[in-house]
C-alpha cells in the first residue's frame, strides 16, 4: 500500500514517479516517446525516483539506471491474440492488462511505491486508473494530443471508439497537464474540462545534443558534402510524412521555391504513416517538374543523427496544419537553424514571428480541411534563403529562446509542482472521505 500519508511528497523535492507510456525510446518519432525520455532524465537529475512502464514491439527487457528503471513490456500471448480481433482502439486497450500486471508487480517491489502515476492521453489512462484505484495513488494525465477536433482540420474523420476513450479520460481524470495554451482551450471547448484542472507545461529538452552533436566536425563536413552540392542551401523537414504535418503544402512550396532559387536541396527526415500517403507523395514528386531531383527522402533516423543533419541545414520547415506543441521546432532552434513554422497550436507559442523565426498562416475553413498558405510558405523560404544575415539572426535568437523557455529543467520543475498539487489534493480528498 502507498505511504503518502506517512511521507508527504509536498515536504521534499524528491518524488517517486511511475510513468505509463506506449513509447519509451529516443528512436520513436512521436513526441510522446521524446517527452518520456526527456522528463524521466530530468526527474532523475532532480533527485526523483522514476519507474517507466512502456510498450515494446520487441522482446521485453528492463533497463536500469541511477534512480530509474524502465520496463519495456511486450504484449502477452493473450492480449496479442485479443488485439488481433479488435479495432485500433481495442488493440491498444488490449495491452492494458499487461501494463496493470507489470505495474502491480513493480509497486511494492523492494518496498517501492510511487507517490504519483503519470499516463499519456487515453492510451494508458485505463491502466493508470486501475493501478491508482487498487493502490490508492493519485493519477496525472499528460495530454499531448486529442482526436477531436484536430483530425478534422486535415480532413480525417476521428475514430468513434477513440473519441469514446477520450471522453472517458476527461470525465474520470482528475488532473491534467497539456503542452500549450492552444491545447488547453481545445480540451476545455471539446470536452468541458474546467480550466483549473488543466495545467500548461511546455515540453522541454536537453539542448546540448543539438548545440554540440556527438559527430565530429570532419564528419559533419563529410555529411554536408554527401547530402548537397557545394553551392546548394539545405532546407530540412523532420517528422512523420503525414497530412497533418503539411507535407502537401511543403512539396507545393518547394516546387515554387526551386523555380526561383534553383540551388536548394530539401531533406525530408521521416516516414509515411501509410502506404497510401507514401503513394501520394510519389505522385506529388512526379507532378512538380524538377522536384524529385531536389528532394532527398531520408526515412526515419535516430535522434543523434537528426542532430547532425541540423548542423548542415540552412533553414527548417515545420508547416503543420495543426501542432499541439512541436518538438521539431525546438530541436531545430536549439541547433541554431532558423525555423519557418505555421502559426497554429504550440508552434505559434514557440516561434516569435520575425524575432526567433517566421510564421505562416493556416486558413481555417468551416466543415473543410484547414489549408496552409503556400504563398506565404514560399515567400518565407525565399526571404531566408536570400538574406543570410536575417537567417543567422533568427537562428541565434531561436536558440536563446529554447535555452531560456523550453529547457528540460523548467519542464521538470513545473511538472513537479503539478505533481505536488495533485498529491495534496488527493490526500485532502482521502481525509475528507474518512471523516
Amino acid at each position: 500500500m502507498n505511504t503518502l500519508a506517512d511521507n508527504p511528497a509536498t515536504a521534499a523535492s524528491s518524488l517517486k514517479v511511475m510513468i505509463l507510456s506506449m513509447e519509451y525510446t529516443a528512436e520513436v518519432s512521436g513526441g510522446i516517446g521524446t517527452h518520456v525520455v526527456e522528463l524521466a532524465e530530468g526527474l532523475i537529475k532532480a533527485d526523483c525516483q522514476v519507474s517507466v512502464l512502456a510498450y515494446t514491439p520487441g522482446r521485453p527487457k528492463t533497463l536500469h539506471g541511477s534512480n530509474m528503471t524502465a520496463h519495456l513490456i511486450s504484449p502477452s500471448a493473450a492480449s496479442f491474440s485479443h488485439a488481433e480481433k479488435q479495432s485500433v482502439a481495442g488493440s491498444i486497450l488490449a495491452f492494458t492488462s499487461d501494463l496493470v500486471r507489470k505495474g502491480r508487480e513493480v509497486i511494492g517491489m523492494d518496498g517501492w511505491a510511487p507517490d504519483i502515476i503519470q499516463c499519456y492521453n487515453w492510451l494508458t489512462f485505463p491502466a493508470a486508473q486501475e493501478l491508482g484505484r487498487v493502490h490508492g495513488i493519485p493519477v496525472l494525465s499528460v495530454i499531448q494530443y486529442v482526436s477531436e477536433p484536430i483530425e478534422r482540420w486535415w480532413g480525417q474523420t476521428p475514430d468513434q471508439e477513440i473519441l469514446q476513450q477520450e471522453a472517458i479520460l476527461f470525465r474520470d481524470g482528475e488532473v491534467f497537464i497539456t503542452v500549450s495554451n492552444s491545447m488547453k482551450k481545445i480540451i476545455q471547448n471539446a470536452y468541458g474540462v474546467p480550466g483549473d484542472r488543466i495545467h500548461v507545461v511546455y515540453n522541454g529538452m536537453d539542448s546540448q545534443p543539438f548545440i554540440k552533436p556527438a559527430s565530429k566536425p570532419d564528419l559533419i563536413r563529410q555529411l554536408r558534402r554527401t547530402m548537397a552540392g557545394p553551392d546548394e542551401k539545405v532546407v530540412i523537414f523532420a517528422g512523420r510524412l503525414n497530412p497533418h504535418k503539411g507535407i502537401t503544402a511543403l512539396l507545393d512550396s518547394a516546387s515554387q521555391v526551386i523555380a526561383k532559387y534553383p540551388n536548394v536541396r530539401y531533406l525530408l527526415v521521416g516516414e509515411a504513416d501509410s502506404r497510401e500517403f507514401n503513394r501520394q507523395i510519389e505522385r506529388l514528386l512526379d507532378r512538380y517538374h524538377g522536384l524529385r531531383d531536389r528532394i532527398t527522402l531520408l526515412g526515419k533516423v535516430p535522434r543523434n543523427q537528426l542532430a547532425a543533419l541540423y548542423q548542415i541545414a540552412d533553414l527548417a520547415l515545420v508547416p503543420s496544419v495543426y501542432e499541439p506543441f512541436g518538438y521539431a521546432s525546438i530541436e531545430a532552434m536549439a541547433a541554431g537553424v532558423p525555423v519557418i513554422a505555421t502559426n497554429v497550436g504550440g508552434l505559434g507559442e514557440i516561434v516569435l514571428h520575425k524575432q526567433t523565426g517566421l510564421l505562416v498562416t493556416v486558413h481555417e475553413r468551416t466543415n473543410e480541411p484547414h489549408e496552409v498558405d503556400v504563398g506565404e510558405l514560399v515567400s518565407a523560404q525565399l526571404s531566408l534563403l536570400e538574406d543570410e544575415a536575417m537567417a543567422k539572426r533568427l537562428g541565434r535568437a531561436g536558440r536563446q529562446r529554447v535555452l531560456g523557455v523550453f529547457n528540460r529543467e523548467a519542464m521538470v520543475q513545473s511538472t513537479m509542482a503539478v505533481y505536488r498539487g495533485a498529491i495534496s489534493g488527493f490526500l485532502k480528498q482521502a481525509v475528507s472521505y474518512w471523516r
